[in-house]
């Protein structure tokens, strides 16, 4: 109980950090300046004005149509966007051998998988609002992607290179004991011509006004192909789950995690469950014999017999041939 008690507290701090990051994106989402880029360029000009050029930056968020002229090609489709990430997955057979308690060993098939490739691009492009163009920085962006590709290929023993779409990998020695089953390719874009809501910092620090990653962390850059309403609705329900998920770990983690301290506690240890061994019950019933015995032969005679059996009680740790060579001597005695 202990062992399951921290593991459900370990599970409640990450979910901690998992709904303040969600707690933290809807305040984004509410606190951030709804505006349009023509709104946006006529401030930059009037602070430009009044102190110059570079110097001016808001916390803002605005929904428009993703527009670029030389877009990205996703690595393994193809596809024209302005970020992809893509992953290749290598799924594996291996033979392991498990032992049990009593150290019988047994052997099984397991399935396994290890990332062989993954990689990830993006590129400046522009919202279009219906009142201008505003230049996007997506880098380290919460970014909202569309998944165009999850595909497993079955793997070729004999095959020494990885292709698919523009991705091309030499395979590696892999003779450890895994055998190869296939890879699966899997790839997720943000397209063109997509309705987006941002979430960011608008500068003018660049060459052109643009929105990118805010300086301060507690702001985030959200890039979401979802409108503001769903983007907040969404976001409200996740950090409530994993609040409440939280709070059912942190509680029974608590409960199950005092419940197997008192348990230890409150057991015996090894050597107090074994503090009056049969062997020292045996060599009572030894000592009361030999009292009774008194000396007499015939009864001392008696006795050796009875200690010849009392050896064999100490080696077996059976306390119930005790009570029955307790009934036989005491028989004995009254048939005298």
């Amino acid at each position: 109980m202990l062992v399951v008690g921290i593991i459900l507290i370990i599970a409640g701090i990450v979910l901690f950090f998992v709904q303040k990051y969600y707690k933290e994106k809807l305040y984004s989402i509410k606190s951030a300046l709804p505006s349009t880029v023509s709104e946006l360029y006529g401030l930059s000009e009037a602070v430009a004005k009044e102190i110059g050029k570079g110097s001016w930056q808001s916390y803002v968020k605005l929904s428009g149509i993703i527009k670029c002229d030389a877009p990205l090609i996703s690595e393994l489709k193809q596809q024209p966007c302005v970020y992809y990430s893509m992953k290749v997955v290598r799924e594996y057979e291996e033979t392991v051998t498990k032992r049990d308690s009593e150290g019988n060993s047994t052997e099984e098939t397991q399935r396994g998988s290890e990332v062989v490739a993954s990689n990830s691009q993006s590129i400046t492009f522009y919202l279009h609002d219906g009142t201008g163009l505003i230049a996007v920085n997506p880098s380290k962006a919460n970014i909202q992607t569309v998944s165009v590709l999850n595909e497993f290929r079955p793997g070729d023993p004999s095959a020494s290179m990885l292709s698919f779409g523009g991705f091309s990998l030499v395979l590696g020695n892999t003779s450890s004991g895994r055998r190869t089953v296939g890879y699966r390719y899997t790839e997720s874009i943000l397209p063109l011509e997509r309705n987006a809501f941002i979430v960011g910092l608008v500068t003018d620090s660049t060459s052109e006004l643009t929105l990118q990653k805010p300086v301060s962390p507690g702001q985030k850059f959200v890039i979401s192909l979802n409108s503001e309403a769903e983007l907040a609705s969404s976001t409200v329900r996740v950090a409530n789950y994993t609040f409440y998920a939280m709070l059912v770990c942190f509680v029974s983690g608590i409960i199950l995690s005092i419940a197997g301290l008192v348990a230890n506690t409150s057991a015996p240890p090894p050597s107090a469950v074994k503090s009056a061994p049969e062997s020292n019950i045996c060599s009572a019933e030894a000592d009361i014999r030999h009292q009774r015995c008194g000396g007499q032969t015939s009864d001392c005679q008696k006795r050796r017999d009875y200690l010849s059996e009392l050896g064999q009680c100490q080696r077996s740790g059976r306390s119930q041939n005790n009570n029955e060579l307790s009934s036989t001597w005491a028989v004995g005695k009254r048939n005298q």
